[in-house]
């Protein structure tokens, strides 16, 4: 599709930042699913000091993606770009988070960029992929209209149309939403055929579909980094709160030994005895040897929604 068809939809795009895609926008206040753990049992005060450090942990991660977001969303005074770099040391923290995903893209979105707006919407989309469960302020359904936006600017119009019945489906149960909804859906059709329609089979349909299918790769990414990203932040806190100690390295594999070794282990630990005393000597078998159990690995669980007063940047 020729440059000038493409400004032009990016235009038409950007001016059309009316009330009813507020509404969608507003799901940038909501944070990000945390992990969360169930409280530890009374008898057990090591695994309620472990618990401990994992809540301030969060804790800590929350209130600074929080104090980033409202940055990026409240501050008039920075451009498109800087709320993107806002966003992105967000999602150093919390790298799997598709909330955050959706937030960076609708930077992008009012930054002129719909393919890095698409590439987001759609890792967003592969880390909260269970459409079924969705429903208005979700990643799944919020995700989908913008990128509906995004793909219908860059003359993908019935992947557009596509993603929008989708969100219809899903928000049968919200009036005002499927209003906006049905709205954009009736200007996207409106263009269908026509000269900014690069169509089905065209270029920028095949390059969409190769933005979907990169985003579930980087979904998979995502998920591991954000594991690793959460273990070194709970090691160095460890190792802040008891300095004389060894860090507690947390890991996500068992940190029991392999069976050949534990052997070898019990046999060293095999306590010498007098054979006047004892006819026989004390052995200790593999079950012997303590090991550590590692963390239970945290679950996913919503979070309370961000609340603030300030209105959400609108495209310059």
């Amino acid at each position: 599709m020729a440059s000038s068809t493409h400004s032009t939809l990016v235009g038409i795009a950007n001016s059309r930042n009316t009330e009813h895609h507020r509404r969608f926008v507003e799901y940038a206040d909501q944070s990000p699913a945390m992990m969360t753990k169930d409280p530890a049992l009374p008898c057990c005060p090591t695994m309620a000091a472990r618990d401990s450090v994992e809540s301030q942990v969060l804790t800590t991660m929350r209130m600074t993606i929080l104090e980033l977001r409202v940055r990026a969303r409240c501050d008039q005074s920075i451009s498109h770009e800087e709320r993107v770099e806002l966003v992105n040391e967000a999602l150093k923290i919390k790298p799997d988070s598709p909330e955050l995903l959706v937030h960076r893209a609708h930077c992008h979105h009012l930054a002129g960029d719909p393919e890095a707006t698409e590439l987001d919407i759609c890792t967003a989309i592969a880390l909260a992929s269970d459409i079924a469960l969705s429903f208005y302020g979700t990643p799944a359904v919020e995700g989908r209209f913008f990128r509906a936006i995004a793909r219908g600017t860059m003359g993908y119009i019935q992947g557009a149309l596509s993603d929008l019945r989708i969100c219809l489906m899903v928000l049968k149960g919200n009036r005002a939403a499927v209003q906006d909804v049905q709205r954009e859906l009736s200007f996207w059709e409106s263009l269908l055929g026509g000269p900014h329609d690069a169509g089905r089979n065209s270029p920028v349909a095949e390059a969409c579909h190769a933005r979907e299918a990169l985003g579930v790769f980087l979904a998979q990414e995502a998920r591991a980094e954000a594991a690793e990203v959460f273990r070194l932040r709970l090691t160095e806190t460890y190792a802040k709160l008891w300095p004389s100690k060894k860090p507690c390295t947390v890991t996500a594999a068992s940190t029991e030994a392999p069976i050949s070794l534990r052997g070898e282990q019990a046999a060293l630990s095999v306590k010498k005895t007098d054979v006047s005393d004892s006819p026989r000597s004390a052995t200790a078998g593999p079950g012997s040897s303590a090991t550590s159990s590692p963390p239970e690995s945290p679950r996913s669980a919503d979070q309370p929604s961000e609340s603030s007063s300030c209105e959400p940047a609108t495209a310059s």
